[in-house]
Order: structure tokens, then C-alpha cells, then sequence
């Protein structure tokens, strides 16, 4: 028998039996599964922020903040279901980088449950400054890099959010061995 109509019979059976509103909500997502239907929240209001920790210090970290507003359908807040949201700075290229390398910088994650139809989230992290130059300040004379009289060259950065839903498996656990006498010739 195939996978899914195991699964599809194995949580059918359950939610007879023990009229669990979350599995029927599980059993629900299979169906639509099944169908080809995907339903996936969606993301808007995507803003990057990057302020100094201490503004009277140029030298000072810098707080790199995204906020964002994730978007849920009817579907997805009946089951509550949950999503991992990961926040990732992406350098971008600028109109006269042409070598830069990309680079990425994790800035945080968390989960996300769908209880209304929009959920703000922010997520913040500290950087040093030297962690966001991404395009490296430098001076080209002759062919070769001077890092005398630096020419302050342009970071780009920007906020990438990705929503992962969290799949929930079976786990078991064994307890550790009790032993004793229970038997009918016991004394206790």
C-alpha cells in the first residue's frame, strides 16, 4: 500500500477513535497535501534596520534589526500550525563591484504559530562593525592593494526571511528498570 494512504488510514483511525481536534486538523493538511494543494504563509512589511549601539561611537556595534509580518490563511490558523522563521543578512552587489565574494550573516531565528491572520515578528542581533564590512575599504595603486589612505567603499546588505513548518515525529522513551517481587509469594 502506498505511504500516504497508510498515513491517511492510520490518522482517520485515530481521529474516529479519540475525536482529537488536532488530529482531524493533521488529517485536514494531509488531505489538502494529497490534492497538490499547498497552502504557505506569506510575508510582507520586510524592513532591514541597522543602528549603532551607542550613537556618540562611531567604533560602536552595530543592532541589525528585521521586522516583518507574516501572513496566515484560515487553514493554517484553524490548525495553528507552527513555522520556523530564520533571518539572514545576503550582501548584494553594488554598480561597480565586480570580484566581491557574497556573504551572509545570520542574525536569528524563531518560531512562529499561525493564531491570527498577521503575526509581526522582529528579530535583532549584535554585529561589529568590521562583521558588516562586506565590501572591504581599500585604496588599488599600481595593481596592488594599500590599505594607506582607504577608500570608503559602499555595504550593501539585505534581509532574507525564510518560513520552515515545523513536522512533528514520534518519540519514545523507556524508563529505567524497576525491579522487585510481585509475584504471590511476595512478602510485601
Amino acid at each position: 500500500m502506498h505511504a500516504k494512504s497508510c498515513n491517511f488510514f492510520r490518522f482517520f483511525y485515530a481521529l474516529v477513535f479519540t475525536g482529537k481536534r488536532e488530529l482531524f486538523c493533521f488529517l485536514h493538511l494531509i488531505i489538502i497535501h494529497s490534492f497538490k494543494k499547498k497552502f504557505m504563509p506569506s510575508i510582507s512589511n520586510l524592513q532591514l534596520n541597522i543602528q549603532p549601539v551607542n550613537a556618540n561611537d562611531p567604533q560602536s556595534p552595530r543592532t541589525v534589526s528585521v521586522t516583518f509580518t507574516t501572513n496566515f490563511n484560515a487553514t493554517e490558523m484553524f490548525a495553528h500550525v507552527v513555522y520556523r522563521a530564520e533571518v539572514n543578512l545576503k550582501s548584494q552587489r553594488g554598480a561597480t563591484e565586480a570580484f566581491d565574494l557574497p556573504a551572509n550573516r545570520f542574525v536569528g531565528r524563531r518560531n512562529i504559530r499561525s493564531v491570527a491572520s498577521q503575526v509581526q515578528t522582529t528579530i535583532s542581533n549584535s554585529f561589529n562593525r568590521s562583521s558588516l564590512d562586506e565590501d572591504a575599504d581599500f585604496r588599488i595603486v599600481n595593481g596592488n592593494l594599500q590599505e594607506v589612505s582607504p577608500v570608503v567603499r559602499d555595504d550593501e546588505w539585505a534581509a532574507e526571511v525564510t518560513l520552515t513548518p515545523l513536522v512533528f515525529d514520534t518519540v519514545t522513551a523507556q524508563s529505567p528498570v524497576v525491579v522487585g517481587t510481585w509475584g504471590p509469594l511476595a512478602l510485601g
